[in-house]
Parts: structure tokens; C-alpha cells; sequence
């Protein structure tokens, strides 16, 4: 999830052997050369605040929503009534089908996300381990 998700910081890393063999056949001196991560990575510190940051600014900027003040969390969208709960990479939507349809097409666009089908009244399903029912 984090991959999408720009560095906020400088950070490099030292080439795998693959790329290093790569600059080596084209003639380059390896000797110095160290590659720059342009996303954040698993493990870093700041990853997964970065990685909120991020998807929050994605609802907030190109869909509309408004974070909640008193649980930031929770961003809410007025006009289609669709409340996002948003935990480091999990992300619960609750509103009507087509909002639910077109928030998840906008934000694919934006960031690669793996959405479960949309629920109906009787659907049993987990969310951070947590199972529920609609009912």
C-alpha cells in the first residue's frame, strides 16, 4: 500500500545486484552510485503517517469529503451522505451504491486499491478483524 505514497524525505538505498550488473554491461562506474526511493517503503519510519496523509488528501482534494475534526479518521461526504473510515490502508465506505461505485472508480485513479464488492442488507464481512452485518 505504502508504494504509491510519495517520500517525505530524502532516502536512498544501495542498488540489488540485477540493476548494479545493468549499469555495469553499459560501461557506468557503480562504485558511487546509490538509487533515490521516490515512494515510501515498508518499514520506514514515517510510512504509514505519510501513507494516511496521503489517501486522506485524495478523498479531501478529488472527491469531496470532509475530515471530521473530533476523529480524523472519519471523512464524511455531504451531498452523497457517504461516510470513509480510513485505517492505515484499509478503508471502510458506507452510502448509497452509486456514490460507493463512482468514489471507488475516482480513487482508483489516484492510488491502486483492491475493493471488496459492494455489500447489500444480510452480507456478513470483516473489517479490521472485526466481523459484521449489515442488517
Amino acid at each position: 500500500a505504502f508504494f504509491h505514497t510519495p517520500q517525505t524525505e530524502k532516502s536512498y538505498c544501495e542498488m540489488n545486484e540485477e540493476i548494479r550488473n545493468y549499469h555495469i554491461a553499459r560501461g557506468e562506474d557503480v562504485e558511487d552510485m546509490v538509487m533515490v526511493l521516490d515512494k515510501q517503503l515498508y518499514g520506514q519510519r514515517e510510512a504509514s503517517v505519510a501513507h494516511n496523509k496521503f489517501l486522506v488528501d485524495i478523498y479531501v482534494t478529488k472527491c469531496n469529503f470532509e475530515r471530521s475534526p473530533a476523529q480524523p479518521q472519519y471523512l464524511f461526504h455531504r451531498e452523497t451522505k457517504t461516510l470513509a473510515e480510513i485505517h492505515q490502508d484499509d478503508v471502510e465506505l458506507v452510502g448509497p451504491r452509486k456514490a460507493l461505485k463512482d468514489f471507488s472508480e475516482e480513487i482508483s485513479k489516484h492510488v491502486q486499491m483492491k475493493w471488496s464488492k459492494i455489500l447489500d442488507e444480510g452480507d456478513h464481512f470483516s473489517f479490521l478483524k472485526q466481523h459484521k452485518y449489515i442488517d
